[in-house]
C-alpha cells in the first residue's frame, strides 16, 4: 500500500511540474514558418544627375518595408557605417563621396529583418562657378590710378542657381597703377566653397601713349595722300614722344629732358584734330577722338605726378 501511494505522489508531483514549466515557457520570438520583414529604399533623384554615375546634388532616401503576415512597426537604418537610427521619415545625405545606407525592420509578431544594405550611391557636387571677367584694362585718371567699376559678379551654382560673389578689392576702389589681382570667393547653401581670380590694369603715361600708337598705327590707308601724311605726322611724333630716354620711368618724363614729351603730344593733337575736322565721313573719327582724350589723360596725370615730387 506504501509503494501505490508513493507512485500517486510521484506521479501527481510530475505532472504538476510538467503543468507549471508549459504555462511558465517563454513563447518564440520569431514565427519559425512566415517570412521576416524586407527593407528597401527609394532615393529621389531616382537615378544619378551628375557626370560618371555619380549625383551633383544631394540624395533623398526614403526607407519602406514589406511584410505579408504581420504589420510593420519600426525600421532602424544607419548611415555610411554610423549608429542605428529609428526611422522616422524620408532624410537627405548631402556630403561629397560614396555613400551606404543599411536598414532592417522589425514585424509585430516580433520578426526582425536582417540589417543589410539597402542603397549605395556617390554624389560628386560640382562648387559654384565663378563668373569673372576677362582681365580688365584702364587709363590712369590721377597719380594714384583710376576708379574701377567693374559690376556685381556671380556665381553659378548646380544646387542655388545664381548666387553673389565676393570680390575684393570691391568694385568702385581705387586701382593703382600697374596690375591689381581681384579675388572672387562664392560659398553655396551647402558649404562648398571657389575662388577665382581676373586682374586689372592701370595705364601709366608712357603705357598710355604707347596704347594711342598702336591704335593709331592699326588705321592703315587712308583715302587721300593729304589724310595720310597727317595721320603719319601724328604717328611719328608719338613716337618720339615714347622714346624710353625722355622718362624716368613709366609714369612721368625725365625731369629735365622730359619736355620733349609735352610738345611731340601737343604736336600729334594738333595733327589729329586736323584730321578729325579736315575730313569727315572718309577717316574713323571716334578712334581719333578717343586717341586725343587719351594723351590728354596722360599729359595730366604724368605733370601730376611730376609735381607731387617736386
Amino acid at each position: 500500500m506504501n509503494r501505490i501511494l508513493k507512485f500517486a505522489v510521484a506521479s501527481a508531483a510530475l505532472t504538476l511540474f510538467a503543468f507549471a514549466n508549459a504555462q511558465t515557457t517563454a513563447p518564440p520570438t520569431t514565427d519559425p514558418a512566415g517570412p521576416i520583414p524586407v527593407t528597401g529604399a527609394v532615393l529621389d533623384p531616382s537615378t544619378p544627375n551628375g557626370v560618371g554615375g555619380a549625383y551633383s546634388t544631394p540624395v533623398q532616401v526614403s526607407l519602406f518595408a514589406t511584410e505579408p503576415d504581420y504589420p510593420i512597426v519600426a525600421t532602424y537604418y544607419s548611415v555610411d557605417g554610423g549608429p542605428l537610427t529609428l526611422y522616422s521619415g524620408p532624410f537627405i545625405i548631402s556630403g561629397i563621396g560614396g555613400h551606404y545606407v543599411e536598414a532592417y525592420s522589425v514585424d509585430s509578431f516580433p520578426d526582425e529583418g536582417q540589417l543589410q544594405v539597402v542603397a549605395s550611391f556617390t554624389i560628386a557636387i560640382p562648387s559654384p562657378t565663378i563668373n569673372e571677367p576677362a582681365a580688365i584694362t584702364v587709363d590712369a585718371t590721377c597719380p594714384s590710378g583710376a576708379v574701377v567699376n567693374y559690376g556685381a559678379i556671380t556665381a553659378t551654382d548646380p544646387v542655388d542657381g545664381t548666387i553673389p560673389v565676393t570680390t575684393s578689392p570691391p568694385s568702385g576702389s581705387t586701382f593703382p597703377l600697374g596690375t591689381t589681382t581681384v579675388t572672387c570667393t562664392v560659398i553655396d547653401s551647402e558649404g562648398y566653397t571657389a575662388q577665382g581670380f581676373f586682374t586689372i590694369q592701370v595705364l601709366a603715361p608712357l603705357q598710355i601713349s604707347q596704347s594711342v600708337l598702336a591704335s593709331l598705327q592699326a588705321i592703315g590707308t587712308l583715302p587721300t595722300r593729304a589724310e595720310q601724311r597727317e595721320l603719319q605726322t601724328a604717328i611719328t611724333d608719338i613716337e618720339a614722344a615714347n622714346d624710353l630716354n625722355l622718362w624716368a620711368n613709366p609714369s612721368q618724363p625725365d625731369p629735365f629732358i622730359g619736355l620733349l614729351v609735352y610738345l611731340d603730344w601737343a604736336a600729334a593733337e594738333l595733327e589729329l584734330y586736323s584730321l578729325e575736322f579736315g575730313a569727315p565721313g572718309t577717316v574713323p573719327t571716334a578712334t581719333l577722338t578717343v586717341a586725343i582724350a587719351r594723351i590728354d589723360d596722360a599729359a595730366k596725370v604724368a605733370a601730376l605726378i611730376t609735381l607731387a615730387q617736386h
